[in-house]
């Protein structure tokens, strides 16, 4: 099956995402968060540049993805497709 790599800057200036095409997962690490029972952006306080993580989320969500496995947080498999189309909608562009 192998892992794909996905650019996603912002947390820090060289992250990435892990993405696992024939299951469908996406290994986010600490560059998505979840609060309040929905998925967010990581935190400002710990982002180098927001901005950049924030127009990350717009690879992310091209993707198609069934479980979003996150650093600290329980995988998110209820609409992560969803989840992730609606972050990018708050991300702008």
């Amino acid at each position: 099956g192998g892992l794909r790599v996905v650019h996603t800057p912002g947390h820090t200036p060289g992250s990435i995402c892990l993405y696992a095409p024939r299951d469908r997962i996406l290994f986010t690490g600490d560059t998505l968060q979840v609060q309040r029972g929905r998925v967010v952006f990581a935190s400002r306080l710990y982002s180098d540049d927001y901005a950049a993580a924030k127009a990350s989320v717009h690879r992310m969500a091209a993707l198609d993805v069934a479980t979003i496995v996150f650093a600290h947080y329980p995988p998110w498999t209820d609409g992560a497709n969803e989840a992730l189309a609606a972050l990018a909608r708050r991300a702008g562009h």
